[in-house]
């Protein structure tokens, strides 16, 4: 028993062979103060030398923690910031597009308009200068119409008087026939 390992001290007394069972129970004044001292000592050293050490290493990583909550959280202030910002420069970036497109059906809108309006000019230019054409061909026509009508007239007017006409007297006579159709025809 003297060299078996202090487990096997209970095992022995509980199989009834070894150590006797009275002892266990029994209030022994130096085991206690020895016992205390060591617990004492086992106190005072882990608080030195390890309950510190922890203590420090648990407030080092609370620390760390609440320094990256912070980070976090300054992390999520900045990029609902961000997304703020997207969002209005997508807004005015939209209003910009809406103003373009507006801008350019107005200024279509108002090339169409200066089109038709050029088109309705050159309308009634071309229309002006065909009345004009017609007019001048009209004129124009009676005028070799009116000088046919008088050659005509002198040629039977020589033929029933049976006297031709000199070029001074036919001529005179062809102006003031014309003249006198210009005034019936107005």
């Amino acid at each position: 028993m003297a060299g078996s390992p202090f487990w096997v001290v209970p095992l022995m007394a509980a199989a009834g062979g070894g150590a006797p069972t009275e002892g266990l129970l029994k209030l022994d004044l130096g085991l206690m103060i020895w016992t205390w001292i060591s617990f004492l000592l086992v106190l005072f050293l882990l608080g030195r030398y390890a309950y510190r050490p922890m203590l420090f290493l648990v407030q080092q990583r609370e620390k760390r923690i609440q320094e990256s909550l912070a980070k976090a959280e300054e992390a999520r202030v900045r990029a609902e910031a961000a997304a703020r910002e997207r969002e209005r420069m997508l807004a005015a970036a939209q209003e910009e597009a809406r103003d373009v497109v507006d801008t350019a059906r107005g200024a279509a809108e108002a090339q169409r308009l200066r089109i038709l309006d050029e088109a309705r000019q050159d309308a009634a230019r071309v229309m002006k200068q065909a009345e004009l054409e017609v007019a001048r061909d009209r004129r124009h026509a009676l005028s070799e119409l009116a000088e046919t009508v008088a050659d005509l007239a002198v040629e039977a007017a020589s033929r029933i008087v049976h006297e031709e006409l000199d070029g001074d007297k036919h001529r005179q006579l062809v102006d003031r026939v014309i003249a006198d159709l210009e005034q019936e025809g107005g």
